[in-house]
């Protein structure tokens, strides 16, 4: 229980931030997320445990921030910065513009996502007209937000529409980069 308890204490470090920064109390943070009345302060105090996944999403959105920067402080801590977060794939991966042989042009395609990291976007990609697989890597802000179309892909099994653009390396590797769902 030891590291579990360590584990919530951070996320609890982190839901205290997002109140302080929304000047915001538990009992306001309780009513505003539509939960029953103590339950953020008892989260808070340690009397309960840990949050399910449903409270942690409706506490992320009344905060305005997502689930996955209050459990791994990763990507923007706020859903303002994230909307405005519009980045080019080159400088999410920190490529080389010298090892780019080719950027093809965007498209829609229909896309399997086999494996994917929901922290850093990386991922394996399976394409209808394209054999084989694919290494592919979600440039996308929105894969921060809670019920998102990637994490929905891969708890389905089912293939979305994305924009993507094709980069050949020098080296000859392809690299798709998934900037929005279609």
């Amino acid at each position: 229980m030891g590291k579990t308890s360590s584990i919530q204490d951070v996320i609890r470090k982190r839901v205290k931030r997002r109140m302080e920064s929304c000047r915001m109390s538990a009992a306001a943070l309780d009513e505003a997320a539509g939960l029953g009345k103590s339950h953020v302060s008892d989260y808070l105090s340690g009397r309960k445990d840990r949050l399910s996944d449903d409270v942690l999403e409706l506490i992320a959105d009344v905060l305005n921030t997502t689930p996955q920067w209050l459990l791994t402080a990763s990507g923007p801590e706020t859903r303002d910065a994230l909307t405005r977060q519009r980045v080019s794939a080159s400088d999410v991966l920190h490529i080389d513009r010298a090892n780019i042989m080719g950027v093809g042009k965007r498209d829609n395609r229909e896309i399997k996502i086999i494996s994917m990291n929901l922290m850093s976007g990386d991922c394996e990609l399976a394409d209808k007209a394209a054999s084989g697989l694919h290494r592919g890597v979600i440039v996308d802000p929105d894969i921060f937000l809670p019920g998102n179309a990637y994490a929905m892909a891969m708890a389905t099994h089912n293939q979305i529409s994305v924009l993507v653009k094709r980069v050949t390396m020098k080296s000859g590797d392809d690299i798709w980069f998934i900037t929005d769902t279609a």
